[in-house]
């Protein structure tokens, strides 16, 4: 099940960034690891959408050739398989003399083996892009699964068949994890001052804080006393913008996690984060899992679609507060995701596909880096679940 929800947030990631064009950077990455689990997995899951919705001819899949090749050669019979659907779709794109190029630095033997695949899927593969609404048929007769296409996707010749794809029984509808009971937080007041980020030189932030008392006064940004914290005390744009910027050079995720993303991310979100949420989100007491499980479950509801009910806000002050501090939200979910705690995990998911779908709801797109602070944690993740239901 959790295999299948991290698929299914994968899917939903896409959707909501408009397509795959922002991924193909991770998911290249996830191909070049050496664990064949990870890299069939993924491979099936891109040839699943580019028999479903074809990448249009403005796509760039320059990143896959490489590791689609090398995936010619695996010794995992699933990986080749899947390294084959996908190879038409980048010959077609890229053009095989670039694919040829990538077969250089392989063994003479191996390339006598690719080189006639590349020459195949040349022949075979999808017809150069022209205008039209029309999509191929599935070469084998295969029941196919209807696609909405969020770009009408250019049309192919009537005789340049796509390549049957095994299909992954995730890639259905983003499957929603199993409800649990919010954990109740504490009220307190929060300052209505937002602030700038934190640089990277001032002393350590309030890491692992003792949880507030209940005795403070609840948060003004409640209407009545039955509305929740409100876990974030910032809805001014540019700090996200600024964040971005910084991201791009310090921020890079891997399989285990890093401690100094950790203290990173602390700095950043110190003075955008209201006490209660801050102080659950970096516990390191001898209840830091339940506080990090509520302060996760916090983030959950807050971008749901009952949010605005639930935490007393008009909707329009409720989505600057979200969209000003999505990145924010999204990175804690990947940082969490990568560690082996399946109820932490399946809360991250349920965090990220609240907030894609969040985002979708206002039609906001997630740029290519945004998309590169959690997508890969997503991809990452993918390799041990895999692993785990092949074992039982």
């Amino acid at each position: 099940m959790t295999r299948s929800a991290a698929l299914a947030t994968l899917s939903a990631m896409a959707e909501a960034s408009g397509g795959l064009d922002s991924l193909f950077p991770g998911l290249a990455s996830a191909c070049e690891t050496t664990n064949p689990v990870l890299r069939a997995s993924v491979l099936g899951w891109v040839a699943e959408k580019f028999a479903a919705d074809p990448p249009p001819s403005t796509s760039d899949l320059q990143p896959l050739a490489s590791p689609v090749v090398h995936c010619l050669e695996d010794r995992n019979g699933d990986v080749r398989k899947a390294a084959s659907a996908v190879l038409p779709f980048v010959v077609a794109n890229t053009g095989a003399d670039f694919v040829m190029d990538q077969t250089s630095g392989l063994k003479p033997a191996s390339r006598s083996t690719i080189i006639p695949l590349i020459e195949k899927a040349r022949g075979t593969g999808p017809s150069a892009p022209a205008p039209g609404p029309s999509k191929p048929a599935p070469a084998k007769t295969t029941s196919a699964t209807p696609a909405k296409s969020r770009v009408a996707a250019p049309g192919r010749s009537a005789g340049s068949p796509a390549p049957a794809v095994p299909k992954p029984a995730a890639a259905a509808a983003p499957v929603r994890s199993l409800a649990m009971k919010a954990l109740s937080t504490a009220p307190s007041s929060r300052p209505a001052v937002a602030h700038e980020d934190r640089p990277s030189a001032l002393p350590k932030p309030r890491m692992g804080l003792v949880r507030p008392a209940s005795s403070m006064s609840s948060a003004p940004s409640a209407s009545s006393s039955s509305a929740k914290v409100v876990p974030y005390q910032s809805d001014v744009p540019e700090p996200r913008l600024m964040r971005l910027k910084k991201d791009s050079t310090k921020w890079a995720l891997e399989i285990g996690g890093r401690t100094d993303l950790t203290e990173y991310l602390s700095h950043q979100m110190e003075h955008h984060a209201s006490p209660e949420l801050f102080a659950q989100l970096f516990s390191k007491d001898h209840r830091a899992e339940e506080d990090h499980m509520a302060a996760l479950t916090t983030l959950s509801e807050f971008y749901d679609q009952r949010a605005p009910a639930m935490f007393g806000m008009a909707e329009e002050e409720m989505r600057a507060l979200q969209m000003a501090n999505v990145d924010l939200t999204l990175k804690y979910a990947a940082l969490k995701l990568l560690l082996n705690n399946t109820q932490l995990v399946n809360r991250c998911l349920e965090v990220i596909t609240n907030v894609s779908e969040a985002a979708a709801r206002y039609e906001e797109r997630f740029s290519d880096a945004e998309a590169r602070l959690f997508v890969p944690a997503l991809v990452f993740k993918v390799c041990p679940l895999f692993a785990a239901c092949t074992d039982v």
